[in-house]
């Protein structure tokens, strides 16, 4: 429950269970972020209705929040279609899919190439570390800048050899996106951390709904 103390008086103003983007709790990060919002439309004056009303009725689909913490089924296959591009925040989606139970996770990991070496490596430690079953890297396509076509599949894929992981390279998130179907199984989750070709990625998820 997320409850209000204010000027010495208590408000529950929702459940965790009924807030669409917390997963029923899972994730954790939005769990922090709603209390946040909370706080907030308190400290607006906003009343205590209209605050149970947003936090109730907002739902991450790509039509509101696009990009961001969107899940979809796909023939009995749980589908994340996010763009993790910290460790920060893939360490959050990590964690969140490691509580939903799926027999197996399949990532497909890119980003874009003004990071630092550091950085972009550290995209793949925290992966590596997370028991994460399987993943894809690719190039983020328009966003490949100073490291040029290639440069972050390679620095991903180095550094997963290095925590004991193999990898697969692709040149576009949308070819990566489509061998990650290929694999997947029924009760698998496939986390699609994609940016550069989001809206061919959104269209490659609704093909695959259609297929039998």
């Amino acid at each position: 429950m997320i409850t209000a103390v204010f000027d010495g008086q208590t408000t529950a103003i929702a459940r965790v269970a009924d807030i669409p983007i917390t997963l029923g709790g899972k994730a954790t990060y939005n769990v922090s972020n709603a209390l946040a919002a909370t706080a907030l439309a308190i400290g607006l004056g906003m009343p205590e209705e209209a605050i149970r009303t947003g936090l109730t009725s907002f739902e991450s689909s790509f039509e509101n929040n696009p990009g961001r913490s969107n899940y979809f089924d796909v023939r009995n296959i749980r589908v994340l279609l996010d763009y993790a591009h910290n460790p920060h925040g893939l360490k959050a989606i990590l964690d969140t899919t490691a509580r939903l139970g799926a027999k197996k996770r399949i990532m497909v990991l890119s980003t874009a190439g003004d990071r630092t070496e550091t950085e972009i490596r550290d995209l793949a430690r925290v992966a590596a570390a997370s028991g994460v079953d399987e993943v894809l890297v690719s190039d983020c396509v328009g966003y490949e800048r100073e490291m040029g076509k290639g440069g972050v599949p390679q620095l991903l894929a180095d550094e997963f050899a290095q925590h004991g992981m193999t990898t697969d390279q692709f040149s576009s998130e949308l070819i990566a996106v489509r061998e990650a179907f290929n694999r997947a199984q029924a009760c698998d989750l496939l986390m699609l951390l994609v940016k550069g070709e989001r809206m061919e990625c959104l269209a490659e998820i609704q093909h695959q709904q259609t297929l039998d």
